[in-house]
């Protein structure tokens, strides 16, 4: 197994430069193993999800929906954020 981590690999300026209709406030990167939990939060961004390896799990409109290699979820600004890794290490 490969060491867990979550890792930010950037975080934009609360104040951008240039007048855009929308940009990254951050990119993060999830390498964690069975049984891992996000802290649950409503947030008031989009947080967009891509499974590499594992299987994880997001709870969407209080259904839980799997995650896989090769498919994206989306959370929209207000929604409730649950994220968890299920019985296998999740990246």
């Amino acid at each position: 197994m490969k060491k867990p981590f979550f890792h930010i690999l950037f975080r934009s300026t609360p104040t951008p430069s240039a007048n855009l209709p929308f940009g990254a406030r951050s990119m993060g990167h999830y390498l964690v193993r069975p049984g891992f939990r996000d802290r649950v939060l409503v947030k008031q961004f989009v947080q967009v999800f891509w499974g590499i390896t594992g299987t994880g799990a997001l709870v969407i409109n209080g259904v839980e929906r799997k995650l896989k290699p090769r498919q994206i979820a989306v959370y929209f600004p207000g929604m409730r954020h649950e994220v968890y890794a299920l019985n296998t290490e999740w990246e």
